[in-house]
C-alpha cells in the first residue's frame, strides 16, 4: 500500500525541483521493466517527465559476475522532497517486481537520483549527487543527451 505524502505540508511554496534520474534492469524482460517504469512515473502523479535518453546496454559494473544492463537516463520535475523521491522511487521498484537479492546483484528494476537540482547531500539514506556519476561510462555516454548545467555538474 503507497503512503499518502502531504506535499503542501512538505513543499509549502509548491517549488518544482529538476532531477536526473537512472534506469537500469539486467533480468529479462529488461526493456519492459524500463518501459513499465516510464509508464508509471508518467500516470502517477508524484513528477512529470521532462525528457528520456536512448536506452543503452553495457556490462554490470560493481559485480561483474552477470547480465549485461540496460540502462536509461529520465529528467523530471517534481514537488517530492529528496528523502520523499527516495522513498517513492524503492516503493516503486518493489510495486514492479524487483526482488531483494545481494547488493549490486541481478535486479528487474534499479531506480537511482543521480542528481537533485543543485542539491548536495550526504546521509546514511542518500547521497547526492550520486556517488557514480563521475566515474561510471555508460552515464558519461548518455549525459551528452541532457543539458546537465543546471545540476552544476
Amino acid at each position: 500500500m503507497q503512503k499518502t505524502i502531504d506535499l503542501k505540508k512538505q513543499n509549502p511554496s509548491n517549488k518544482l525541483y529538476y532531477v536526473l534520474l537512472s534506469l537500469g534492469s539486467n533480468i529479462e524482460p529488461k526493456e519492459e521493466y524500463l518501459k513499465k517504469t516510464i509508464f508509471t512515473l508518467e500516470t502517477d502523479g508524484h513528477v512529470e517527465i521532462i525528457k528520456t535518453s536512448r536506452i543503452l546496454k553495457n556490462p554490470a559494473i560493481l559485480y561483474p559476475n552477470q547480465e549485461d544492463f540496460l540502462n536509461q537516463l529520465i529528467e523530471v520535475k517534481t514537488h517530492l522532497s529528496p528523502l520523499e523521491l527516495l522513498y517513492y522511487v524503492k516503493s516503486l521498484e518493489k510495486l514492479l517486481g524487483r526482488k531483494e537479492r545481494f547488493r549490486f546483484g541481478p535486479r528487474e528494476i534499479d531506480i537511482d537520483i543521480l542528481f537533485y537540482d543543485t542539491l548536495t547531500i550526504q546521509t546514511q539514506e542518500l547521497t547526492l549527487p550520486h556517488p557514480g556519476v563521475y566515474d561510471r561510462d555508460y552515464l558519461k555516454i548518455l549525459f551528452k543527451e541532457f543539458d546537465l548545467s543546471k545540476y552544476n555538474f
